[in-house]
């Protein structure tokens, strides 16, 4: 088993819950033992965004550790459509209207 195949299922068990509007889209890379997840916001993360992306990593690392660790953050992403970086992979995404 992959560690995506490990990785995907936990995130989204701790995203039940968790999404709000304004999350645009969950972006995910693996490399050997770490997972960095980011959550797109089509606003400036507010606090409650931030508390509810630290519960994530909680349940994240409550399935995960030792074996992986998870690294999560938010960020901003103004007027334009979140894309994946390199060597990510897309765990969630809204649909957004065609530009």
């Amino acid at each position: 088993m992959s560690l995506q195949q490990v990785v995907l299922p936990s995130l989204l068990r701790g995203m039940v819950g968790m999404v709000t509007p304004g999350l645009r889209a969950v972006y995910v890379r693996v490399e050997e033992s770490d997972a960095y997840v980011r959550f797109v916001y089509d606003h400036e993360p507010t606090e409650e965004d931030i508390e509810d992306v630290d519960d994530v990593e909680t349940e994240m690392i409550a399935d995960l550790h030792p074996q992986i660790t998870p690294h999560l953050v938010t960020e901003f992403a103004p007027g334009t459509r979140a894309t994946a970086r390199s060597g990510e992979i897309v765990a969630f995404m809204r649909k957004e209207p065609t530009p």
